[in-house]
């Protein structure tokens, strides 16, 4: 390939991550890497490996250009005989004109490019290049592929953060849809097909199979899962000790069993029928009645998938959920339930839980919903009409779909929920038809923060991208602005220069000045600095600050200072915070340019998520016109002449840093109010918010 240019390289690059910031999946992401890397750079073929955590090994995950017989994608591979062995020991990029040794991956290979992938301290695997010609790496080759390392690294891992939220998403729908079916009263058959269908249709297994105890032998009961026969679902097993049974292993020992091929040792009228399965992975979890076992519940993969500890973690919730369906469909079939009993039932789940009548109004709610709602069941019941609490954009597919809604199949669909205070709420609906009834019960379960958190995901990879651009951008101006900036304080010592001339130097300092104050703090919002942590008197800290102020401003202001003295010591990071309050002190003191009331006020409250402090900084100004409210935590947006736009940009930035979250309340005339509120521990809370995204 001919050698290209800077410029030539540089836009390649931003086609090539252009393409990245398209893709949301790891495997879109890989693929993308070894086809499309390639035919930009003439090379013939490329691979990746990636770390398994699990298996504790590095596997090729995906190979282009490379003739067949030399690589397989998802296969262990020995690296010790692979060139990316050689980086990965190292940790250092390899361009090889000639190789050192043959590679049994290419054996025509005589170029080679080696990239290790790297995320936040932590190697992620290896991109590789593979040319059949000799060919040299220029200087701009090599930085290319570095710089192109370092994004692709980043991509996999936002990729890999957005499908572990994605995965826990699904699962907790799967868990409300389990909950949804346990609660019908229809017959036990009916239920556990239902079960079936989510742990396929949801949770994303190839097949799933429940069987129940009956007569001293496992029954089988219900199955969903392409090509899966009556007969196949019905099969029967033994309940002894000393037949080699994995569904009957789980129940006798009452923990989970998982395989990951069909070597273990297996009855043969067992291993027949996994063979018939075509199983490639399995796992039982028995179901555990409140005095016995009742049965097991099976799930199977058909392709070359593992299951995980998380996996089995939501397989033993939905099991409890069996069990009290099997438990509950027996009294049902037995004896007529009584009311109390129904009603602790309804009552004892943390799903709001409601059953409608047919003009949709409510019959009764239990407690989750109360509170979800904010009006007590007196206030609800034969008074107000469920689809009062919706939106109007997500009412109306509700109410034009009404029939559709009162079907005997479970209708599932995510809406914003509107409470009493008239705070939104993202809530996964489940809607299916009481049997024998024209009643509607609906189960609605909270959303929201996994929302955030897809919110903030998708916020993190946009910053990520424009921050690194932009942040290039800005160094380049501040070089040649430092050259104008000394240029401009020599020729005003220049004893010849007119006045005129020194006038329109003056000018330029000023803008001079000017622009290098947006640089710098364009700067400090696109490579923010990393908190360091440590327990500051928070009281103490703003009282510092508004003394400091105090004696700085010039206007006639009053000074209102109100802490709460119980304020526990909060984690944080001193100097960044100062600079919160700074920017919101001066932001308040601009509003109110002929003098007014300044307080600054700290409090703290426990919340769903733990202890947290708020600082409140409230003046009597202006106040914030409603077309600026949206637009004020925009970079560059200021309604002030003079003003950088990023004061409050960098607040948002830093108080996001701290696990945390700023709000405002503002009445045009009267004055504004910004709110930070912060975790007491925050780097607790930002570390286990990065594990569980």
């Amino acid at each position: 390939m001919k050698t290209e240019t800077g410029k030539t390289f540089n836009s390649t690059l931003r086609s090539i991550l252009s393409q990245l910031h398209r893709h949301l999946y790891v495997n879109e992401i890989l693929q993308m890497a070894v086809t499309e890397i390639p035919q930009q750079f003439g090379l013939d073929g490329a691979s990746i490996h990636l770390y398994d955590a699990k298996s504790k090994q590095w596997i090729l995950q995906h190979v282009f250009g490379i003739p067949l017989e030399c690589g397989k994608e998802n296969i262990s591979v020995k690296i010790d005989s692979d060139l990316a062995f050689h980086v990965l020991t190292s940790g250092e990029p390899w361009f090889i004109p000639d190789p050192l040794r043959s590679s049994s991956l290419l054996p025509n290979s005589i170029g080679y490019v080696g990239i290790p992938l790297v995320a936040n301290g932590e190697y992620l695997g290896v991109w590789s290049g593979y040319a059949k010609h000799s060919r040299g790496w220029s200087l701009t080759e090599r930085e290319f592929f570095v710089e192109l390392g370092e994004h692709l690294a980043v991509a996999i891992e936002n990729a890999q953060l957005y499908e572990q939220a994605e995965t826990k998403a699904h699962r907790l729908i799967a868990i409300s849809r389990v909950i949804t079916a346990t609660r019908q009263l229809g017959t036990l058959d009916w239920v556990l097909q239902e079960i079936a269908k989510v742990l396929v249709q949801t949770l994303g297994f190839d097949l799933s199979w429940i069987g129940l105890i009956e007569n001293q032998s496992l029954q089988g009961k219900a199955g969903f899962g392409k090509g899966l026969k009556k007969g196949t679902i019905s099969i029967t097993f033994p309940l002894h000790s000393e037949v080699k049974n994995s569904a009957v292993e789980c129940i006798l020992r009452e923990k989970p069993v998982v395989s990951h091929s069909l070597d273990m040792p297996q009855a043969p009228h067992f291993l027949q029928w996994l063979e018939t399965l075509k199983v490639h992975n399995f796992a039982f979890v028995p179901i555990l009645g409140s005095k016995e076992a009742l049965g097991a519940l099976g799930v199977f993969y058909i392709t070359p998938h593992s299951i995980q500890e998380e996996d089995l973690r939501v397989l033993t919730s939905v099991s409890e959920q069996v069990a009290i369906a099997i438990e509950n469909a027996t009294l049902y079939e037995r004896v007529k339930m009584s009311e109390e009993r129904y009603r602790t039932l309804f009552e004892s789940t943390g799903t709001s839980l409601v059953i409608l009548d047919p003009q949709n109004r409510f019959q009764w709610v239990n407690q989750a919903f109360e509170a979800l709602s904010g009006y007590s069941r007196e206030e609800l019941i034969g008074k107000k009409s469920f689809f009062d609490f919706f939106s109007q954009k997500s009412q109306l597919p509700l109410l034009y779909g009404a029939s559709e809604i009162r079907s005997p199949q479970t209708t599932d669909c995510e809406v914003l929920f509107i409470d009493r205070q008239g705070k939104s709420r993202h809530v996964h609906l489940s809607a299916t038809l009481i049997p024998d009834s024209d009643d509607l019960l609906v189960s609605l379960m909270d959303m929201t923060r996994e929302r955030e958190l897809e919110r903030r995901l998708f916020k993190s990879e946009e910053l990520a991208a424009i921050g690194e651009l932009s942040a290039g951008i800005a160094h380049e101006i501040r070089n040649p602005l430092v050259a104008m900036t000394t240029s401009i304080a020599l020729l005003s010592e220049e004893p010849s220069l007119s006045p005129e001339g020194q006038q329109v130097l003056n000018v330029l300092k000023e803008e001079a000045h000017h622009l290098a104050a947006i640089v710098d703090d364009f700067l400090k919002f696109a490579r923010p600095k990393k908190p360091v942590w440590q327990e500051e008197n928070l009281n103490q800290l703003l009282h510092e600050v508004v003394k400091r102020h105090k004696e700085l401003v010039k206007n006639e202001i009053q000074w209102i200072e109100a802490y709460d003295p119980n304020l526990p010591l909060v984690e944080l990071d001193r100097h960044q915070f100062q600079q919160v309050i700074t920017n919101l002190i001066l932001n308040a003191v601009d509003a109110m340019p002929k003098g007014g009331t300044l307080k600054v006020s700290s409090w703290y409250k426990e919340e769903f998520d733990g202890l947290s402090v708020h600082v409140a900084v409230s003046d009597s100004g202006v106040g914030i016109r409603e077309a600026d409210r949206t637009k004020i935590f925009q970079p560059f947006y200021s309604t002030k002449e003079r003003g950088t736009g990023m004061g409050l940009a960098i607040c948002r930035r830093i108080v996001s840093q701290h696990g945390g979250e700023i709000s405002f309340e503002t009445e045009e005339k009267k004055g504004s109010t910004f709110i930070v509120r912060l975790p007491v521990r925050a780097s607790e809370f930002v570390n286990s918010n990065q594990k569980g995204a």
